[in-house]
């Protein structure tokens, strides 16, 4: 009879153990194109904790496999204090400020409150590798020949433009006509400390300051994005400017915050700051609830996701359409998101070093894209993936915008297309040595191409790549036993 009991208890044990467990989890059935990179954006959730859920998928997912997915504790009980609607597919935050204006939760091209979202000069509304005079489009090369939003004849065509039109609106013009950059008189009302608390924190790894309402508890929180001036990007981590619509004589106000506090500045219009959107007011309609709000907010942090790429899949991997001759991989091989740094192999090798020595292939050999026994992107990718041609890394080059920046704390360079805004990262992975040593790993960047260099008539020790550094790029030539990374193409 006590085996019996035993027996019973037992089983009652794994019933509840299981019922738990199923209480915490959900599923999710992947789709075509889908990858664990993008799913983990749907849900919120790291990579790592999928894989650990699901062991093997890393390295095979298919088209109908159920994932396990662990659900967050305690989001019911946050959503009131964080989310509070949704406008057009954008998430919004009810301060309960006398104004009635809605903060965005999110900076435009952010897909969370901590990510930093894209980086605008004032009245413009594409990303640019240079925030200078040259480049400002409201200006003939220099702030003494404005344009546009002038009003003082000793810096230009005055036409007395005291508040950002609609059509030069980056937050209209990507979000619909319900959003639109603060103005002066909302950060006001916003830093009135009869309103909100100010508080300079971390948020999921990222330094910021949270504003808390004093009228009803709910808070947004303003990443420190940092800013771009010239071809740099400065103060990321540490600070950053968030542009307002209103303009001065040649100047535009914006809201900066740091780790000393926050404040109120004119700042060169010429300047790449971030865009943190409002709303005033909507008609009924407008607005969504329930199924209709979850369904809008995955459409926008999709469309955000993937805004500035083009997204879909090669044989499982994703790729970026740059509107060049080729398709160009979110990621490097052996890596799972585009900051990763993924695998190092010596050129014409399919083993990456773990451990042992280089074994550099001394052939005289033609280009080897797509040939599997010397092609790593073949090999491991399969279908129409190969490492990319000196040609192809050319066209990149002249094609694209280069803006060394950071990626999730990776250093890399962002490659934006001139043709159609898509871009891709490729993180700074350094080198690998014979010696199994990495060098330069942060500072430095090496891709092999799939082209041998050609020194009288051998092609036995060197090949072409891709060499950068926050000073530059260019291809060069490397000793093929060296260990670089590669990011695979297809047509």
């Amino acid at each position: 009879m006590k085996k019996q009991i035993c027996i019973i208890l037992a089983l009652l044990f794994q019933l509840l153990t299981v019922a738990a467990y199923a209480q915490c989890n959900s599923y999710h059935v992947v789709s075509k194109g889908e990858t664990l990179y993008r799913i983990s954006k749907m849900y919120d959730v790291k990579v790592d904790e999928i894989v650990r859920l699901n062991p093997g998928c890393e390295k095979v997912l298919f088209v109908g496999q159920k994932l396990k997915i662990k659900e967050k504790e305690g989001i019911e009980k946050q959503k009131p204090n964080a989310t509070i609607g949704v406008i057009n597919g954008y998430e919004y935050v009810d301060l309960g400020l006398p104004s009635g204006v809605r903060w965005a939760s999110c900076n435009v091209g952010a897909i969370k409150p901590e990510d930093y979202g894209n980086h605008y000069a004032w009245g413009e509304a594409e990303i640019k590798r240079d925030y200078s005079e040259e480049t400002y489009k409201w200006c003939n090369g220099t702030f003494f020949k404005l344009t546009k939003y002038c009003s003082d004849s000793e810096y230009g065509r005055v036409d007395n433009k005291n508040r950002l039109e609609q059509s030069d609106d980056v937050a209209s013009k990507e979000w619909g006509s319900s959003w639109c950059l603060p103005a002066k008189a909302d950060f006001d009302e916003l830093q009135d400390e009869n309103n909100c608390i100010w508080e300079w924190t971390t948020q999921n790894g990222v330094n910021g300051c949270k504003v808390t309402s004093k009228r009803n508890g709910n808070s947004i929180f303003l990443p420190a994005a940092g800013w771009c001036e010239g071809t740099s990007l400065d103060d990321r981590g540490k600070g950053g400017g968030y542009w307002s619509s209103t303009p001065d004589s040649r100047h535009a106000y914006s809201l900066v915050v740091d780790n000393y506090g926050h404040g109120n500045i004119w700042n060169y219009r010429y300047l790449g700051l971030c865009i943190r959107p409002v709303s005033r007011g909507v008609k009924s309609n407008e607005e969504e609830s329930g199924a209709q709000q979850q369904n809008k907010k995955l459409n926008a942090n999709m469309k955000n996701q993937n805004k500035a790429r083009t997204y879909d899949d090669f044989n499982g991997h994703e790729y970026v359409d740059l509107g060049l001759s080729v398709k160009w991989a979110t990621c490097n091989v052996g890596a799972i998101k585009p900051e990763d740094y993924g695998n190092h192999y010596a050129w014409g090798e399919t083993s990456f070093m773990a451990g042992n020595n280089f074994d550099s292939i001394y052939e005289n050999m033609s280009d080897i894209d797509g040939k599997p026994q010397y092609d790593v992107a073949r090999k491991e990718w399969g279908g129409s993936w190969r490492i990319p041609k000196i040609a192809e890394f050319q066209e990149l080059i002249d094609s694209c915008n280069w803006q060394w920046t950071r990626q999730n704390g990776i250093n890399g360079y962002k490659i934006t297309s001139k043709k159609n805004g898509n871009s891709i990262f490729l993180p700074a992975s350094g080198w690998r040595h014979y010696d199994t040593s990495f060098y330069y790993r942060g500072t430095l960047g090496y891709y092999w191409s799939s082209t041998p260099y050609d020194h009288n008539g051998h092609s036995n020790e060197d090949a072409f790549g891709l060499d950068f550094s926050s000073g530059g790029y260019s291809m060069d030539i490397s000793c093929r036993y060296r260990g670089h990374c590669v990011r695979p193409v297809s047509e």
